[in-house]
């Protein structure tokens, strides 16, 4: 079930029942975060999660217990996580879908800068920034090249997630059915590789 409101344009806004503990009726006015606004939709916080970085460094890692996973509508699913200091915060299951994560686990999350919005990115189960690993080349493709021609590119194994593409090196390698790269960096679950 879901909680629909309007804001001042009239857009409605829908936020997933479970989150209020008080009755409430239609036409009443509550107060809540606006977390974005996006193509000139406006996101509003979950009530009852804080996704209150305040003390809390750019780069630096945290301990959180998973303790519910939700659907909200259009089709989003989310872990919902908890801090030692009891705050609760959230992350996107389609992201960490093949991490294997459990409610009542407890994991650790760096907080990261995407643009202008900050989130929480789990720690990899089995992959470690600026580590080294091979990876199993399972294809090719031409992908468009802006701003014109196309690039061939590899599409590298990852049961953790998403297939990786990264360009296309050498034949030799490509014969040999496997790559070794460094993970650069992990982004909603995504790896960022470069090569050796």
């Amino acid at each position: 079930q879901v909680v629909i409101f309007k804001d001042v344009f009239n857009n409605e806004i829908k936020l997933h029942v479970h989150h209020f503990s008080a009755p409430f009726k239609a036409g009443q006015m509550l107060k809540l975060k606006i977390v974005r606004i996006k193509k000139g939709l406006v996101y509003l916080s979950e009530p009852g999660l804080d996704e209150d970085f305040s003390g809390m460094k750019v780069g630096a890692s945290y301990p959180f217990e998973i303790i519910d996973l939700i659907n909200l509508p259009a089709k989003r699913s989310y872990f919902i996580i908890i801090s030692a200091e009891g705050k609760k915060y959230k992350i996107r299951h389609k992201y960490y879908e093949k991490y294997g994560f459990s409610i009542g686990q407890a994991i650790t999350c760096k907080l990261i800068k995407l643009g202008k919005e900050l989130i929480l990115e789990p720690e990899h189960p089995f992959y470690k920034v600026s580590e080294y690993y091979d990876f199993e080349i399972v294809g090719e493709d031409l992908l468009p090249k802006y701003p014109f021609g196309e690039k061939r590119v590899w599409i590298l194994r990852n049961d953790y997630g998403k297939n990786v593409i990264i360009p296309d090196r050498s034949k030799e390698v490509l014969r040999t059915g496997k790559i070794n790269c460094r993970i650069k960096d992990i982004r909603k679950g995504s790896l960022k590789l470069t090569f050796r």
